[in-house]
């Protein structure tokens, strides 16, 4: 058995069988090193210091003899073809120590991604044969090969949340989309799939409700479209970025998304919303246009469950556990010369206290009415950081949505 190769003196190169003749080029003194695990060569002036860089992971116990790695014809380092499971981690590091390293997030083969000292373990996430190519000069690495094991299944999460880049929170697939839970944040975050760096995307966030390629800060809901690759951050609940002016304009509510509608067909009460500021809670109710409440003096009920548990508060209106419910009646006219009030009445039960701050407008047509109402957060007996339910009927055969309660966290 005899070795040979392309000669680059003072680095590595590929050791094969029956290669060409080693040649330094120039007539001197040198140190011959061969490391036959790897068959790597190294020609070096003699007395100088060996230095090399090699593949080490869980493929070898995060420990040596690494997979050397050698110099390709472009000057690339690269390595001999490596064999990863799906649960795989790797990085590179210099002279088989941790002093210097490089590692980051693989995306796909192929593909350069940018490699930092001390960065995350590279993740391939699925059973694949793969060369390692380091460019040293531009820091970046390319894995090259085949994946021989089926895709896994995806899981999207989010990590960083609040400073913890340990610990996932897992995404639900909603509608060909992943949906975050509410949460609390600050700072910034990542998204990334099967709890692994082997995929995941960042970006810049740069307004509330609008797709980016990532997003940052606030208390959020994350949504990510896989086939789009946008992301999109919301006020938890669906609350747009804007506030609610109460002044009879409902194109404040197209984005709110904290709701419930009617299943009938035509329905009487058709839609319900809740939305939350920093002082107060807004409603908005949608319902059928009809003589008797104008007439009759319709009005409109709003149940909440500040604790979100039907085991305390009391029944009202055939639903338990309500500690707070009010009403509105905010018709005034008649079905010939309809009107909305101009003060409209407001109480706040069990104490039956009258909503002083209340504030109120409408809206009307030929089919439906609409109304949005504005009532501070203490007069409905809520605060920030309380997860409520809160129902809504309306008199006169508007009873469609009163037992479908809207879950809203008041942020």
């Amino acid at each position: 058995m005899n070795r040979g190769g392309r000669t680059a003196v003072g680095h590595a190169v590929k050791a094969v069988q029956g290669g060409d003749n080693i040649k330094p080029g120039v007539a001197g003194n040198y140190d011959i090193w061969y490391r036959p695990d790897s068959d790597v060569l190294f020609v070096m002036t003699a007395g100088s210091e060996l230095s090399y860089w090699g593949v080490v992971g869980t493929i070898n116990g995060w420990g040596a003899p690494d997979k050397i790695m050698y110099e390709d014809e472009s000057g690339k380092l690269v390595s001999d073809e490596i064999e990863v499971t799906s649960e795989d981690a790797i990085k590179i590091r210099m002279n088989e120590t941790w002093s210097v390293d490089r590692g980051g997030n693989f995306n796909e083969l192929g593909e350069p991604f940018a490699v930092t000292q001390g960065g995350a373990n590279i993740v391939v996430g699925r059973d694949a044969k793969i060369s390692v190519s380091y460019d040293p000069e531009n820091e970046m690495i390319t894995l090259f090969g085949e994946y021989t094991g089926d895709a896994p299944d995806e899981l999207w999460s989010l990590i960083g949340v609040n400073g913890d880049w340990e610990a996932d929170i897992d995404m639900t697939l909603t509608d060909g989309k992943w949906v975050s839970p509410a949460v609390k944040m600050s700072g910034s975050f990542k998204l990334r799939m099967n709890h692994a760096w082997g995929v995941d995307r960042g970006g810049t966030l740069v307004a509330l409700g609008e797709p980016f390629e990532a997003v940052a800060g606030g208390d959020n809901i994350v949504t990510y479209d896989r086939q789009a690759e946008t992301i999109v951050v919301e006020k938890a609940g669906g609350q747009p970025a804007a506030s609610i002016t109460i002044d009879g304009d409902m194109s404040d509510w197209a984005g709110v998304t904290t709701g419930v509608a009617t299943e009938a067909d035509p329905g009487v009460y058709q839609e319900f919303k809740v939305y939350n500021d920093d002082t107060n809670i807004y409603f908005y109710s949608k319902r059928d246009n009809r003589a008797a409440i104008w007439n009759g003096g319709g009005y409109f009920y709003y149940d909440i469950d500040a604790d979100n548990n039907a085991a305390t508060g009391v029944e009202k209106d055939g639903i338990a556990g309500l500690e707070t419910w009010m009403y509105i009646k905010p018709f005034a006219g008649s079905a010939d010369a309809p009107a909305f009030a101009t003060e409209v009445k407001g109480e706040a039960y069990p104490s039956k206290s009258v909503i002083a701050n209340l504030h109120f407008s409408g809206l009307n047509s030929d089919s439906f009415v609409e109304v949005e109402v504005s009532v501070p957060l203490a007069d409905a007996g809520v605060k920030k950081g309380d997860t409520i339910q809160v129902y809504s009927w309306s008199n006169k055969d508007g009873y469609d949505v009163q037992k479908k309660p809207v879950t809203i966290t008041i942020q």
